[in-house]
């Protein structure tokens, strides 16, 4: 039979000796993983004096500095539940490091495969001016036909009257 400590919920946001011995869980897969299994993971490395889940993340509060500092040399890049936990001092500011490189190399050009290529698409040097459409007017063709009488009559009205010059 093992004896299980009951720990607080609280981490002692607001006290100032406290929070350096407070350590944030970051990247924490709180569907699967519970309170009771964030507390049994960082026991191991000091007494628990307090432990909050929340989503996403968590906090665990130490008895003392150096068994956080001890936990977050321990479990920092631990994969717990399918992610790779993010483990800081809660007191501190997160270490610059470039947010591009945690995947490997490999991993990158693999999204880049065969079926992962697009074809380049162009890019237009100018914005072209918006200028008003120009309307033209639609020229219909009409089929004329000339009746028989009406073209007889008028060349012998027009060779009558009027005096053609052929030269």
């Amino acid at each position: 039979m093992s004896l299980k400590i009951q720990t607080s919920n609280v981490t002692n946001k607001n006290d100032p000796k406290s929070i350096n011995s407070r350590v944030f869980i970051g990247n924490l897969n709180t569907a699967v993983v519970k309170k009771s299994d964030v507390e049994t993971i960082f026991s191991k490395y000091g007494r628990v004096a307090g432990c909050s889940v929340h989503k996403g993340y968590a906090f665990v509060q130490y008895a003392n500095e150096r068994h956080a500092r001890a936990a977050v040399l321990g479990e920092n890049g631990r994969v717990l539940a399918g992610q790779t936990l993010d483990i800081n001092m809660a007191g501190e500011p997160k270490p610059n490091r470039p947010k591009g490189l945690k995947r490997a190399a490999t991993a990158i050009y693999r999204l880049f495969d065969y079926r992962g290529r697009l074809s380049p698409v162009p890019v237009p040097r100018a914005v072209p001016v918006k200028r008003p459409r120009v309307t033209v007017p639609l020229v219909r063709r009409v089929k004329t036909t000339i009746p028989v009488k009406l073209f007889a009559r008028s060349t012998a009205i027009s060779t009558g009257s009027a005096k053609i010059k052929c030269e």
